[in-house]
């Protein structure tokens, strides 16, 4: 699921692409900004961010079977969801350049976990940990920060790092991440010890600009999309395995 932007008008609607057949599906149709689209665990829904009511406040769409937007949450200032976790009852949220959790099942206001700085915010396949970058040291690194009480916090990152994604396989606590534009690295944080003194190494390096990535669900490929024109700025990549 991605933007698509009408390059008239600067304007976004939501389009799923399929990978195996190449088909495009438009989910949303709207004279709006409507983009940056987030995948309910089961599959079914859709959260998207859309300026349809002034600001870009976060909506969802049925795609099973299909339906009209509806608006989730509504505040003020800008907000967009990130990424859903608890098996579908938390919403991660960017707002103010900050990140707050949202609960999908109780209503509630959100709850801010991390203040200002922030991006790429993802929650860990078991939900216990969020990772983000931020730039308040100077430079943008790769942060942990625990859920719950303890709000244990770690830097991962010394030399810099951008757009974490978790390994989304059951049982691995394996980070990705973007460094200087085409490379790839990865770190292993299975343990207190490596936590506590991680060690990243690269993966893979492209010979172009990585505009964004995610991770495919058997752990094994990589959907790249590359910050250049043309009709197919997506690649699926195999990781080097030893």
């Amino acid at each position: 699921a991605l933007g698509v932007a009408d390059p008239k008008n600067s304007l976004s609607d939501v389009w799923v692409v399929g990978l195996t057949r190449e088909t495009r599906t438009q989910v949303t149709d709207a004279p709006f900004w409507e983009g940056e689209p987030v995948w309910a665990p089961d599959g079914r829904w859709l959260y998207f961010g859309s300026d349809a009511r002034g600001w870009p406040d976060i909506f969802r769409v049925s795609l099973d079977p299909p339906g009209a937007p509806e608006l989730v949450w509504e505040g003020e200032g800008a907000q967009f969801p990130i990424d859903i976790t608890d098996s579908g009852q938390t919403l991660l949220l960017r707002k103010d350049g900050g990140l707050s959790e949202l609960s999908l099942i109780e209503d509630s206001e959100p709850t801010q976990l991390i203040r200002s700085g922030q991006s790429g915010g993802r929650a860990s396949p078991d939900g216990r940990w969020v990772v983000y970058a931020s730039d308040r040291s100077g430079q943008r690194q790769i942060y942990l920060v625990e859920r719950g009480a303890s709000a244990r916090e770690f830097q991962i990152t010394v030399d810099g790092g951008n757009a974490p994604r978790w390994d989304p396989r059951a049982g691995k606590r394996h980070l990705y991440f973007l460094r200087e534009e085409s490379q790839v690295w990865e770190v292993d944080l299975s343990t207190e010890e490596k936590l506590a003194e991680p060690e990243p190494v690269i993966l893979f390096q492209t010979g172009k600009p990585i505009g964004g990535f995610e991770v495919m669900p058997d752990g094994e490929r990589f959907l790249v999309r590359y910050d250049e024109t043309g009709d197919r700025p997506i690649s699926v990549l195999l990781r080097s395995v030893e």
